[in-house]
């Protein structure tokens, strides 16, 4: 299965990309956390500009984007050893 390689911000949520090119979008927190279960993040996996410029994305300022995203990894990674 392809991992996760390339993430955005887009319209308050999360847009990820895999390395095949398919891509899946999360609003919420859990939702994102799902799709980073399901898929992995690569090990050379990088965000787009857009999660530097959130505000432009729907999020209320720029580190928006980049909160909900380390909160969904956080909520990904429970349960593990």
């Amino acid at each position: 299965m392809k991992k996760i390689d390339f993430v955005t911000a887009e319209n308050k949520g999360i847009n990820v990309s895999l390395q095949n090119g398919e891509t899946h979008f999360g609003k919420t927190v859990l939702e994102i956390a799902k799709l980073i279960k399901k898929y992995k993040i690569s090990d050379d996996a990088y965000f787009g500009s857009s999660m530097d410029f959130a505000n432009e994305h729907g999020y209320k300022n720029n580190n928006g984007s980049k909160v909900k995203f380390n909160k969904a990894l956080k909520l990904s990674k429970k349960g593990e050893k």
